[in-house]
């Protein structure tokens, strides 16, 4: 058999195979090629869902002249010089293989400039060959222009999605990136039209230019040390959450990256206070030392791996649970007007400045006249971006500054909601409905509450409370409950007998029957074959499990004696339920994360009647 060196354009068809998988691909090289050159602005702009061209801008450092060919060859980089650097990387791209590959299956042409040069370098390539080189005028940093993307790779392109779709590929990648880079001012382009333009002016406004300003009032902050081990940045509360896992945003050392454990230690955080089925929304950074991760585990540098998981995994987990201590559960109903129910953070606002040009805004009119109209014309326009002129990028003099962080301000205040109470009190009970909530006026509010939620949440805290001080109280029978069983859950309430006694339960085991003493005291109702039914339905859930995770689960499923909804309860009943709430030592929300409380205020009740407008 014969041995064939493979010469380079075999190579590098090969390895953009390895790192250019679609469009989405050449984005992110390109835009952390930015952030490696120190970039404090970067553009992006997109045709055809990058099909047909993707046109990357920075201010960075730039190529010195005699460099840029260099840069297209494979395996350069300015990262790294010898393999011990493999084990501290710190940049986001350092394969040295980026540029080589996008080049190798599309048209290319960059243009960059050091500041230090008077002129600067274009070069152009087609699939890989230079073609023409040259200098000419502009700016210090770097474009690069890649068109024709898989041009001369057609089963490559024949695989790609339709243009929508790889568009939409694109748009949720830079959205990450935006997240990952809140200090870079980021515009993106699509097509023509402005999607997302950020100030770099931090993480939080990073979320609500991406997310939107339902997402922004429900954010909470999220930083944690512990020796070399810190994390940081915002979690949105448990009953804000989403039916998938595209929200959640984790970096680690600052590089966009996916890990399952990771995300598993935020949900074990969440335990109990999240729905089942439903995801939180995250963006988070985790940092530790570089020789502690490796991150060149895949060609796309998108998964990492831990040199010790197990505590960061622990680390992560309580992170989140202490940042949600305390946190608010009560959802807030606001009603939208009934003749405009589109928001007006949702809805492109009109302004004018003192020349009588006319700018977009995505706040309130009024707002932005009151920042604005004492301001002079230039300024104005060089603060937004949202405008008829396409404006790129502006100098950041002191007076733009000035205004910039005005016109933030304004916008974020529209956005600040006030901090609702975890503790219920200081109430009048005014009924019930429909046998299921229980309604309450406090102050200028209506509250109802959920009285199989609340009274579920209160057993298992008790319970739970019980279980971990080893105080759980057991009531005896008047006669054992006996439920027939088979082998297979024979064997798992052999081995987990001693943890069901832990629990509160006294039972004994034949071949095929387990016969039930005693139950704990909280739940002498529940339904015990109910119970045990729930249990062995999938044994392979508590296999592996440590104590703590039992016990939950456990509590979990006995806590579904508790009122159900529909069930009539006096009103000795329901102050009891509501004097387990006065000292706010439960969270608001039900063991399986749905509310607890809703408030109503007098002013919407209002608005809904036309009272006020």
């Amino acid at each position: 058999m014969a041995i064939n060196i493979l010469n380079e354009d075999v190579f590098n068809r090969i390895s953009a195979g390895e790192v250019v998988e679609r469009p989405a691909s050449v984005v992110k090289e390109l835009f952390e090629n930015s952030i490696d050159a120190g970039a404090k602005n970067i553009s992006i702009e997109i045709s055809n869902g990058g099909l047909s061209e993707i046109i990357i801008s920075d201010d960075g450092c730039g190529i010195e002249s005699n460099d840029v060919e260099k840069a297209f060859m494979p395996h350069a980089t300015s990262k790294i010089k010898n393999v011990e650097d493999l084990d501290n990387i710190s940049s986001l791209g350092f394969r040295g293989e980026a540029l080589a590959s996008i080049a190798s299956v599309s048209r290319v042409e960059m243009i960059t400039k050091t500041k230090d040069e008077d002129f600067a370098t274009k070069i152009s390539l087609v699939g890989g060959k230079k073609e023409e080189k040259s200098s000419i005028g502009a700016f210090d940093g770097t474009t690069i222009i890649v068109r024709n993307l898989f041009f001369n790779t057609p089963a490559r392109l024949k695989f790609l999605k339709k243009p929508k779709s790889e568009e939409g590929e694109i748009t949720h990648l830079v959205s990450k990136l935006i997240l990952a880079n809140p200090e870079i001012s980021v515009k993106y382009v699509v097509d023509g039209k402005i999607i997302y333009s950020t100030f770099g002016n931090g993480l939080k406004e990073a979320l609500y230019v991406v997310y939107g300003k339902e997402a922004y009032d429900n954010l909470v902050k999220v930083e944690e040390n512990s020796g070399e081990l810190r994390i940081e940045g915002f979690i949105a509360r448990p009953t804000y959450c989403k039916s998938n896992k595209t929200y959640e945003t984790l970096f680690v050392n600052g590089r966009l990256v996916s890990n399952y454990m990771i995300s598993s230690a935020i949900l074990d955080a969440l335990e109990g206070q999240i729905m089942k089925g439903k995801f939180p929304l995250f963006a988070l950074n985790l940092t530790l030392p570089f020789e502690d991760v490796d991150v060149n585990v895949h060609p796309s540098k998108q998964e990492v791996k831990f040199s010790n998981p197990g505590r960061i995994y622990g680390f992560v987990s309580n992170a989140i649970f202490k940042a949600l201590e305390g946190v608010s559960y009560v959802q807030e109903i606001k009603f939208n007007n009934v003749e405009n129910l589109q928001k007006v953070e949702d809805k492109p606002q009109t302004i004018k400045d003192n020349t009588g040009a006319s700018f977009k805004f995505l706040f309130d009119e009024k707002q932005t006249e009151d920042v604005l109209k004492d301001k002079p014309s230039q300024i104005v326009k060089s603060v937004f971006s949202f405008n008829e002129e396409n404006i790129d990028f502006f100098p950041k003099t002191n007076a733009l500054e000035e205004v910039e962080v005005e016109a933030r301000e304004n916008k974020i205040e529209l956005s600040k909601q006030e901090e609702l109470g975890t503790e219920i009190k200081d109430y009048t009970i005014v009924g019930t409905l429909f046998d299921t909530y229980i309604v309450l006026e406090q102050d200028d509010n209506v509250l109802l509450l959920d009285q199989h939620a609340g009274h579920e949440r209160f057993l298992f805290d008790k319970i739970m409370q019980e279980v971990n001080n080893n105080q759980i109280i057991s009531q005896n029978l008047f006669l054992p409950i006996k439920i027939k069983i088979n082998e297979k859950e024979f064997n798992f309430l052999s081995e987990n007998i001693d943890k069901f006694k832990n629990f509160g339960f006294t039972i004994a085991l034949t071949n095929n029957e387990i016969n039930v003493f005693s139950v704990p005291y909280l739940l002498s109702g529940m339904n015990i074959e109910n119970f045990f039914a729930s249990v062995l339905k999938d044994t392979e859930t508590f296999v592996g499990k440590p104590i703590s995770y039992i016990n939950e689960k456990f509590t979990q499923l006995a806590c579904k004696s508790a009122i159900k909804g529909g069930d009539k309860i006096s009103e000795s009943e329901i102050e009891a339920l509501l004097n387990n709430f006065k000292n706010g030592d439960h969270v608001l929300l039900c063991p399986h994360g749905r509310p607890i409380v809703v408030e109503i205020s007098k002013t919407e009740l209002e608005k809904l009647f036309k009272r006020i407008v």
